[in-house]
């Protein structure tokens, strides 16, 4: 089983590729951009 630390580290490198590659899609994305980027910080990502 995957650790908390490595799901979170896969769910905001897939947000971040659907806030860059995909901006018409970033819209129903159910997150706060501040959330993704403390998230960013604290996981390395």
């Amino acid at each position: 089983m995957e650790s908390l630390g490595t799901v979170l580290s896969e769910i905001v490198q897939v947000t971040t590729i659907i806030e860059t590659e995909h901006r018409e899609l970033y819209k129903f994305l159910d997150e706060d951009p501040m959330t993704l980027t403390a998230a960013k910080k604290s996981f390395g990502s």
